[in-house]
Formats: C-alpha cells, structure tokens, sequence
C-alpha cells in the first residue's frame, strides 16, 4: 500500500487502536463486508 491508505493504516496502529497492520486491514474488510450484506437487505 501506498499513499492514503498506508498514511490511515499506520496512523490508527500509531494511536493504539490496532497492534498491526493486519488487524486495521481485517478490520476494515469485516466493516465492507457488513455494509454489504445491509445494502441487501
């Protein structure tokens, strides 16, 4: 990743929310994934 996104993933792993990058990334695709499945509904 570069730009935005890896300046947003590495900033909430800076703050302490995450411990890894992986869990901003799991994270995020869980959240996608969920929005999706609202939309049809």
């Amino acid at each position: 990743m570069v730009g935005f996104p890896c300046k947003l993933v590495n900033e909430k792993v800076e703050s302490g929310l995450y411990q890894t990058a992986s869990e901003v990334v799991r994270e995020a695709l869980r959240l996608l994934y969920a929005s999706g499945r609202l939309k049809e509904l």
